[in-house]
């Protein structure tokens, strides 16, 4: 005879059953090891269990600005000491066994909770970078179909590469630098951007060209930026002339957290520079008008296609940033060498349609430069390595300018027969004239 199978109410009786026993042990076993510590150790046993803990708590909550992924396991450790704390205090106060079942349950509901959101916070921590990463491709993207650059090949990938279910992902140092608003070449606004989840240090980044007097960098007060400059400044000659590609100075930043932007802005104070920043925006406004008749004239004669003709609001917009005071090379960290992202694609494509046409379009259409005002070349003062200052002229090409006579002679003439430089003197005002007919 087959026997027969108990119930199903049966079964989950004596599973319950089963279970009551098992836990009904383990209670038993923690009692008896609690009951095994001497009272007169229980307190300080208290207060050592809740210090473990709030240090726990302390360190996942330093951690998570720079790694996330301990963070977690810091946060779990002290919930599991909160625990061990809640049932020692529940076990020395006095309480009714009603009151003590209820605060237990009720602490050990919090610590819970307290934890999962603690644990979500971390998790959403370490992922905020990837949704700008996924924007910033897809913005990369359009600029790229829309200029019709391809693309640039996919990275290798690497250990510490962004792989599906990791939070931890690799550092990238993202710089961007671009005018102020008022368009001066007096002044520069960059920032600075760890697109990873771990901490970026020693960052720079490094400026080419000369360093005008009186420079000055702001920035947020914790980022505690730096200006640096070189041991040997690169000086213009009084006409302007210079090795470009040498590096005059670096903004150092020690830290940069994960997931975070850190902007700056250069200028400079001297009054006599910012007056020759304004008579360079008056000197390209006046190229501005030059250009825009001579491609007026070149589509009337169809003398290129309109592709050929590079669109007047971008060409300037890069002209503007070449004559900015301030020109970024790239930015180094531990994590490498990086561009400095200050001209893109489309301005580059339109200085390279004009350096290509102009030589035939300035012999063809020469009327256009003729009849224009002129003005007074602009004056810089920069800075040397030994710490004094000396001025040089600007000369932008497409417009007429001519300098007002002053000079700075040196202190001691030399003997005959040795030359010497004439810096000019930066004037109080600038001024321009009507060509002569």
């Amino acid at each position: 005879m087959v026997p027969s199978q108990p119930s199903l109410r049966r079964r989950i009786y004596t599973l319950a059953l089963r279970w009551k026993t098992r836990t009904s042990f383990f209670i038993r076993g923690v009692v008896g090891l609690r009951n095994k510590i001497p009272a007169e150790l229980r307190k300080p046993f208290l207060l050592g269990v809740g210090f473990a803990s709030t240090l726990c708590f302390t360190v996942a909550m330093t951690i998570s600005l720079t790694d996330p992924s301990p963070a977690i396991w810091w946060f779990s450790a002290a919930a599991a000491f909160a625990l061990f704390f809640v049932f020692l205090v529940e076990e020395i106060t006095s309480l009714s066994r009603g009151w003590r079942i209820a605060t237990t349950s009720l602490a050990v509901l919090v610590i819970l909770i307290l934890v999962w959101v603690a644990d979500s916070w971390v998790a959403k921590k370490a992922e905020e970078p990837a949704s700008f990463l996924i924007s910033q491709a897809a913005n990369v993207s359009k600029l790229a179909v829309a200029s019709k650059v391809p693309l640039l090949p996919p990275p290798t990938k690497g250990p510490a590469e962004i792989t599906k279910g990791s939070t931890i992902r690799k550092p990238a140092v993202i710089v961007e630098c671009h005018l102020s608003d008022s368009r001066s070449p007096c002044e520069l606004e960059c920032s600075i951007y760890n697109s990873g989840s771990i901490a970026v240090r020693d960052v720079t980044v490094a400026f080419l060209g000369f360093l005008p007097i009186q420079t000055r960098v702001a920035g947020p007060t914790d980022a505690r930026i730096v200006l640096e400059k070189s041991e040997t400044l690169p000086v213009p000659d009084p006409d302007g002339r210079m090795v470009r590609d040498k590096r005059a100075f670096t903004i150092r930043i020690p830290l940069i957290p994960p997931a975070t932007k850190i902007p700056f802005t250069l200028w400079t104070d001297d009054d006599d520079n910012r007056r020759a920043c304004e008579q360079v925006s008056v000197l390209t406004k006046m190229r501005r008008e030059i250009f825009s008749d001579l491609f007026s004239v070149v589509r009337e004669t169809r003398a290129l296609g309109e592709a050929e003709i590079p669109d007047l609001d971008v060409l300037f917009s890069a002209i503007e940033k070449e004559n900015s005071l301030f020109q970024p090379e790239n930015v180094l960290s531990e994590i490498g060498r990086q561009p400095v992202a200050f001209m893109d694609h489309t301005e580059s494509r339109s200085k390279e349609l004009l350096r290509k046409n102009y030589p035939n379009l300035k012999k063809r259409f020469n009327s256009v430069w003729q009849n224009r005002a002129e003005c007074m070349a602009p004056v810089f003062t920069v800075e040397k390595s030994d710490g004094g200052a000396v001025t040089f002229e600007s000369f932008p090409p497409d417009v007429r300018t001519y300098i007002d006579g002053s000079f700075r002679l040196p202190r001691e003439i030399p003997e005959d027969g040795v030359l010497f430089e004439y810096r000019p003197l930066p004037p109080p005002r600038y001024i321009c004239r009507e060509a002569r007919r």
